[in-house]
């Protein structure tokens, strides 16, 4: 029993300590950093969702102007040279390197798919605008009406592929957001 009650003073003595204390308060201030970080992680994780959800509604909003627009260059033989917003996949990507050791080869693949398919559109949709402003600055009439025909079949197809584009990026949208990333990869892509 005195053993006992040796080490119990000993193990006291070294307790009362102001180094021992020192270490224990930075120890736990340690661990409080990390559990803190860990948790901000798993919120930016989260926030992914929502990133996902926002472009999606923007490219609800694409493909409607998209449509009005091959919608007046087949009907009113008219065209709008007006720019179309990006998606904005600078904040996509930052949430995906931040938390990429907690996203699965899935979750980690299909926002790489996702941002791959919504710079492409832009990059589509930003020589539409390029081949617009051409149009515009082409004569009517003359040696030109010609290569304008041709510049116009060209936008047309251009929106097309756009359109066809937004259409499938709206379904891997809706699967990320679902929880159903494996379509993304197992669906094939539309031809018409």
């Amino acid at each position: 029993m005195d053993t006992i009650l040796t080490l119990w003073h000993r193990t006291e003595e070294v307790l009362n300590n102001a180094t021992v204390g020192a270490f224990a308060g930075a120890f736990a201030a340690f661990m409080l950093v990390i559990g803190n970080d860990y948790r901000r992680r798993l919120r930016s994780k989260r926030q992914i969702r929502y990133l996902v959800s926002d472009n999606l509604d923007l490219a609800r909003a694409k493909l409607q102007t998209v449509a009005d627009v091959i919608d007046m260059m087949r009907n009113d033989n008219r065209l709008s040279a007006a720019p179309i917003m990006s998606f904005p996949t600078a904040a996509l990507k930052a949430k995906q390197l931040e938390v990429i050791d907690l996203l699965n080869a899935n979750q980690n693949q299909g926002l790489s798919a996702l941002l791959y398919w919504m710079e492409s559109i832009d990059g589509l949709l930003g020589e539409h605008l390029s081949m617009a402003k051409q149009l515009e600055d082409m004569p009517r009439e003359g040696p030109e009406s010609l290569r304008r025909q041709g510049l116009a079949t060209k936008i047309l197809s251009n929106l097309v592929d756009a359109q066809r584009n937004l259409e499938h990026l709206i379904n891997m949208c809706e699967w990320y957001i679902s929880g159903e990333i494996y379509k993304i990869f197992e669906t094939q892509i539309p031809r018409h």
